[in-house]
């Protein structure tokens, strides 16, 4: 198999005159597949000749040809493709529920990439009434909108662990050249052909859930045109920053980390730069634009937060501000000397994980339940006098607090809370030792 591996012995065996005329057939077809999929990207397209040669096609011959090649292989990549290969012939030939736990063994293997993901939410809707594997006819507006940091100093188009694509940069380039990149346009092409090859299907829940809007659906002008002209570029800044590139927090929770985290002074100098280079000329758009602090950490405990923060409250800026914190620092007295942020009227989001005073300081390591307690009572007064526009609670589901999942509801009903929104456990951890690829 010459284009599916550069290791000389791994294509001895694959070029002899096989026995199998039928399987021999299949070795060129084979050959096609490995090579688009060797790129760990979902292809639907991929999956459709499989259900093509699933319906036609000797099926066992193929599998036999898999089996009889896997073995020769010494790449990596490879050996994963004939294996997904393998489980969609399975689980659209022979056997659904096979297929799906061939699929499932490797999704434990890469557990973010796109391409095993993409396969079994094929397998699994293949011929299904209800639910469809086609998403042409859906749009999703996150990589139109939004501008998502991270922790590593690159941008995403939406929830980190749905997506490994990477739109930029924050310390090399300005926030125009994150956002109409080529990696900005190639993620938009996905979605525009249908493909959503970058997008993790089994993560996505917009995906997963068949809640993303049909084409015809979307009203929005701007998106309206983008649709119609299949443009990739967006003329306008995003309309959703969502910034979690700095750890820096005051708790270090099981569910999160195993230490305190926070800047030190050579960070503390990036972040300046950043906020002067890429944030600043973002919020002084013309446009609204939302910000959401902070996807990691505690914006309170941030000083590079605590200075976006600051540089809001001391300036009229055309925002919609959403804070997302663990609620210690954000005292009564903290919230006088940020009163700027009050014209915002943010939205409030704290993570508490438990109501139970001693199960918290477990989950909230070293937070004290004490003093957190007067901190949800006052943003709760605050909420009910209309400071904040909206008052969410959230936990992270974990064996030491599923138990409590009625009195959380509970609690967050008590103290004025708009919602009690509850997490599953994630794992988001990178599936290789390579960014980009899985």
């Amino acid at each position: 198999m010459t284009e599916m591996s550069t290791h000389p012995t791994a294509t001895a065996d694959v070029t002899k005159p096989q026995q199998d005329s039928v399987a021999a057939s299949f070795l060129k077809g084979l050959e096609q597949i490995a090579n688009v999929l060797r790129d760990d990207l979902d292809h639907p397209e991929v999956w459709e000749v499989l259900k093509t040669v699933a319906e036609q096609d000797d099926v066992p011959a193929l599998l036999r040809l898999i089996r009889d090649v896997r073995p020769k292989q010494y790449d990596p990549q490879v050996i994963k493709v004939l294996d997904v290969v393998a489980a969609v012939v399975v689980g659209l030939a022979v056997d659904k529920t096979t297929g799906l736990e061939m699929l499932g063994d490797l999704e434990g293997q890469y557990s973010l990439c796109p391409q095993v993901a993409g396969a079994y939410f094929f397998v699994e809707r293949a011929y299904d009434e209800h639910r469809s594997a086609d998403l042409s006819n859906r749009f999703c507006e996150s990589p139109f909108i939004k501008f998502e940091t991270l922790i590593d100093g690159t941008v995403a188009p939406c929830c980190s662990i749905w997506t490994q694509k990477r739109l930029g940069q924050l310390d090399s380039q300005t926030a125009e050249e994150i956002w109409n990149g080529p990696s900005s346009q190639e993620m938009r092409e996905s979605i525009l052909d249908g493909s959503y090859r970058f997008c993790n299907k089994r993560r996505c829940t917009l995906i997963n859930e068949d809640i993303l809007p049909t084409r015809d659906a979307v009203a929005d002008p701007m998106l309206r045109q983008i649709i119609d002209n299949n443009e990739t570029r967006v003329e306008s800044s995003p309309r959703w920053l969502f910034l979690a590139h700095d750890a820096s927090c005051n708790l270090a929770c099981p569910s999160c980390r195993d230490k305190l985290m926070g800047a030190d002074e050579a960070q503390q100098n990036r972040f300046e730069k950043i906020e002067q280079t890429v944030f600043q000329p973002l919020l002084n758009g013309e446009e609204e634009v939302t910000i959401s602090v902070s996807g990691q950490g505690d914006p309170w405990s941030s000083p590079h937060y605590r200075s976006i923060l600051r540089y809001m409250a001391d300036n009229d800026l055309n925002v919609r501000l959403n804070i997302h914190t663990n609620a210690m620092l954000m005292t009564e007295a903290r919230w006088k000397q940020y009163a700027g942020l009050a014209k915002y009227q943010p939205l409030v989001d704290v993570s508490i994980d438990s109501c139970t005073p001693w199960v918290y300081e477990v989950l909230r390591r070293p937070g004290k339940w004490d003093r957190l307690e007067p901190n949800l009572a006052f943003l709760g007064r605050e909420r009910a006098a209309g400071t904040f526009r909206e008052y969410h609670l959230n936990a992270t589901i974990q064996l030491d607090n599923f138990h409590e999942m009625p009195a959380l509801v509970d609690f967050a009903e008590q103290i004025g809370a708009d919602t009690m929104r509850l997490y599953m456990m994630q794992n988001i951890l990178l599936c290789s030792t390579q960014p980009s690829r899985c």
